[in-house]
């Protein structure tokens, strides 16, 4: 197989992206040769990358360098065209656009597409749905280990923001031992890591990865190796090496609302709007949420098996409990009229200019009323 001279990546993930990069700069470097072999140019010129593509690696076998925010006028220089068609084996040049969607007619790609030395690897964001695995995955590259209750607790703490989450994965890593005195064997998971949780870009003739998903090292052996260390988290575990700011998060308000304590669900909104959180994407997580009820509501009148109830809301095993109770707390009537006030306050937010804390004062009551007018 052709060594890879040239990628582009693209795409809004930037924690991937930067991590498939790194992986790419380890390939070739150990740490020590990266300040005479790795540059990184923001915006240059097109002669600025060929000066450093065309000089030679220093006590290593390559040159790296990694390009980013650029203008497309640079990829179209002639001089960079004619060196993309034969490229200096000493050099690896990694685009990355920080973009969902890039031009694949211009020049530069036409050029590139049939050359085998060439990868172009394009990484969406993560679903939340798929946030569960990718976060296991993290996990176990840090020797520790969660199951899917211990992930969910620690999303609903931390947020889906990647590079988050692997900062407090990386101090819960480095402090378990020291914080609980706990070091588990992993007996029980250890068998897992000879299937990956993310799945591997492929590279098609064209030089194209379906990276759509996510990019995997292979790297299982290692993980096999370390398996009788992992470390084993708790939910228990979780809240005390956590170091949260927040005394409440969103979804303490969703449950609060969901579960009929407006009292409690005021209080709440009050601190976390002071604390920034847009209310925008709280109005989102609670109509995703209440949907879902309503949708379980109707799959459960209509005489449909629990297990696909629970699948189509995507309920994991240990909500199951949780959920069902919600499905027999409200009647259709008063989940009706929640959308609808939901689907009221939305536009609100977006369109009236009035200040969100007051709208969103508006729906507690209303939805507070709505209870109990149809209970």
């Amino acid at each position: 197989m052709e060594e890879t001279l040239i990628y582009f990546f693209y795409g809004e993930d930037e924690f991937r992206i930067n991590k498939e990069i790194e992986k790419i700069k380890l390939t070739y470097l150990n740490k020590e040769q990266y300040d005479f072999n790795f540059d990184k140019l923001s915006n240059p010129s097109a002669s600025q990358i060929l000066n450093i593509a065309d000089s030679y690696p220093v006590i290593a076998d390559k040159r790296i360098m990694l390009i980013y925010d650029f203008e497309e006028t640079v990829l179209n220089d002639k001089d960079l065209i004619k060196y993309i068609n034969n490229p200096s084996p000493t050099s690896v040049i990694i685009f990355y656009k920080n973009a969902a969607k890039i031009n694949e007619n211009n020049n530069f790609f036409k050029t590139l597409k049939s050359k085998k030395y060439f990868r172009l690897i394009r990484i969406k964001p993560l679903y939340d749905s798929e946030l569960p695995k990718y976060i296991s995955e993290m996990c176990r590259e840090k020797n520790i280990a969660m199951n899917d209750e211990t992930i969910y607790y620690f999303l609903r703490i931390i947020g889906n923001n990647l590079s988050n989450i692997n900062n407090e994965l990386d101090k819960i890593a480095n402090n378990f031992k020291k914080l609980t005195g706990k070091e588990n064997g992993a007996s029980d998971s250890g068998g897992n890591d000879t299937n990956t949780n993310t799945s591997t870009a492929t590279v098609s003739n064209t030089g194209r990865d379906a990276a759509d998903g996510y990019i995997s090292d292979g790297n299982n052996t290692a993980h096999n190796n370390n398996a009788k260390n992992v470390k084993h988290l708790t939910v228990k575990d979780i809240k005390s090496l956590i170091s949260v700011s927040r005394a409440f998060t969103v979804f303490d308000f969703i449950d609060a609302i969901i579960d009929k304590d407006f009292k409690k669900a005021y209080n709440i909104f009050s601190l976390i709007y002071e604390e920034g959180e847009e209310p925008v994407k709280i109005i989102s997580i609670l109509y995703t949420e209440i949907k879902k009820i309503h949708k379980g509501k109707l799959m459960n009148r209509s005489g449909i098996d629990l297990n696909t109830i629970l699948l189509a809301n995507n309920i994991p095993p240990f909500l199951k409990n949780k959920f069902l109770s919600r499905i027999n707390s409200y009647n259709l009537k008063n989940l009706s009229d929640i959308i609808e006030i939901i689907e009221e306050t939305d536009i609100k937010l977006k369109t009236s200019g009035f200040p969100d804390n007051l709208i969103f004062e508006e729906l507690i009551f209303k939805t507070n009323l709505a209870v109990k007018q149809y209970s």
